[in-house]
């Protein structure tokens, strides 16, 4: 699958979506490309839980664990 991007430049930076490119957990990755950092949002479907899965990301640590997560079903 190739990787799929779309961006939009706002005044705090780029705001980029991208595909996730795993066909098991399909998702949807959001993040704001800054000068503060790259905080997100994760939006994808668990086929073991049968829900989609939303993490949010915090600027001080984007790579690191989420600061929030939800399911829904």
């Amino acid at each position: 699958m190739k990787q799929e991007e779309l961006s939009v430049n706002t005044p705090h930076g780029i705001l980029k979506a991208t595909v996730m490119p795993d066909e098991e957990y399909p998702g949807i990755l959001t993040e704001l490309i800054g000068p503060d950092g790259s905080p997100g949002v994760s939006v994808e479907y668990n086929p073991e839980e049968d829900a989609i899965i939303v993490r949010v990301f915090g600027k001080d640590d984007p790579d690191g664990d989420p600061v929030f997560i939800t399911h829904i079903n």
